[in-house]
């Protein structure tokens, strides 16, 4: 920018005092011009760092991604070629996934005999429930049968009560000799077999007794809980699915996702840096082993390192201008979309040592730069900026005159075009 005042100041003193003539040189005007040099280069020293701040360590970034295997292993082939263009989801390269493919098939046959224990467990399940419904109406069947033996038991009482009435009617009469000893030994004979039979039916309702409640002591209990255990068995669920085949449906997802993954991808459009990877490598466990480049329009910015002098009126939105030394002669146009309000040189690290001012903050105590993020504006159609390229970026603020906005620009035209040149 000195070089700029100076050049201009020399013009115009040619074109006063030698091109045109207006002034002749004299002792007042020799003082006065040299005077006026040193105000403009002192007013451009103290104004233009604080009104337009001047970045002369400006740079391309954008997203780069480590890209590295999620499980380690043997490389089997390898897609991507350095520094050739690839699109997002395009294969960079491949594990082998022998060993996972072989886990998958595991757990696949797991799957398939979970489902066959879902129908076993099913089938179980029925039968119990067969079998409680077959106690069930066994016990019903018995409470019918009591019921049945209580009321034999009852008419064979009463049968036999009238039997020893009548018998003991026909003995009273046998002593007078009104009835034949035939008739009281068949009478006495009709008790003997009622009370047999009233005998029969105590003894059939007693084993009747005994049955039901060996059924509902033992054979009922038992058929619950065989139901109940198989009930369990078949509708142990987690969310909706049976737990035997949500557990094996887990272990084959896991193991698809490994293998899916034996497999890297790109994430975006970009590319490959200088790499050295090549098949049958062995990579330990999420080691990354490329570096990936985005290069998707819009996803790059331009990062400037700028005194903190000039840095106090600097806000989001500000517009700007970026030179790349790659592009000599070409002027981008910029915005600010953020300031990041903090250095690593300010950060302390916690420590039992004494802070040595010498030191502390990486030696440059606090730093005197803070970072700008700006991003390009009004590009060609078709233009992306390499990764990496550097330049300078100059900042227009709202709040800064116009004449020294146009001073900066013409700096840092002045420096793309001195681009050109070897330096």
């Amino acid at each position: 920018m000195e070089l700029i005042i100076t050049a201009i100041y020399i013009w115009i003193i040619w074109l006063i005092w030698y091109k045109f003539k207006w002034l002749k040189p004299n002792i007042v005007w020799k003082v006065s011009w040299p005077s006026l040099l040193v105000a403009a280069i002192s007013l451009e020293l103290i104004c233009l760092g604080q009104f337009c701040p001047y970045s002369e360590k400006s740079f391309i970034t954008t997203y780069v991604y480590q890209m590295a295997p999620e499980y380690g292993g043997m490389v089997k082939e390898v897609y991507a070629k350095p520094n050739t263009p690839i699109k997002k989801g395009e294969k960079l390269y491949q594990m082998d996934p022998t060993q996972w493919q072989a886990e998958l098939d595991g757990a696949e046959a797991s799957l398939a005999a979970a489902k066959q224990v879902v129908k076993e467990n099913k089938a179980a399940l029925d039968a119990a429930e067969a079998a409680l419904l077959g106690v069930k109406q066994q016990e019903k069947v018995l409470d019918a049968n009591l019921v049945e033996d209580a009321a034999d038991i009852q008419r064979l009482t009463a049968e036999l009560k009238t039997a020893q009435l009548e018998l003991s009617q026909y003995q009273d009469a046998a002593k007078n000799g009104g009835i034949s000893k035939l008739t009281v030994e068949r009478s006495k004979e009709k008790v003997d077999s009622q009370t047999a039979e009233l005998q029969s039916a105590e003894a059939k309702k007693t084993l009747t007794m005994a049955q039901l409640t060996q059924l509902k002591v033992g054979s009922i209990p038992q058929a619950e809980a065989t139901r109940e255990k198989a009930d369990l068995a078949y509708n142990s669920k987690i969310n909706g699915e049976f737990t035997e085949v949500a557990q094996a449906q887990a272990q084959v997802d896991k193991y698809q996702y490994i293998v899916d993954d034996t497999t890297i991808v790109a994430p975006t459009d970009g590319y490959v840096v200088d790499m050295d990877l090549q098949p049958g490598v062995e990579i330990r466990l999420k080691q990354g082993v490329m570096t990936f480049v985005n290069s998707e329009p819009g996803e790059y910015w331009v990062i400037g390192r700028v005194p903190q002098f000039g840095m106090q009126r600097v806000q989001k939105g500000d517009t700007g201008e970026v030179m790349l030394k790659l592009y000599p002669s070409m002027i981008f146009e910029a915005e600010v979309l953020d300031v990041i309000w903090a250095t690593g040189e300010a950060q302390i690290t916690p420590t039992a040592n004494l802070p040595d001012l010498a030191s502390l903050g990486g030696g440059e105590f606090g730093g005197s730069f803070y970072a700008v993020k700006m991003g390009l504006k009004n590009l060609p159609e078709g233009f992306t900026p390499h990764f990496g390229a550097s330049g300078r970026s100059a900042i227009y603020p709202e709040s800064a005159p116009a004449f020294l906005v146009l001073l900066r620009k013409l700096e840092i035209r002045m420096d793309s075009w001195v681009s050109y040149l070897y330096r």
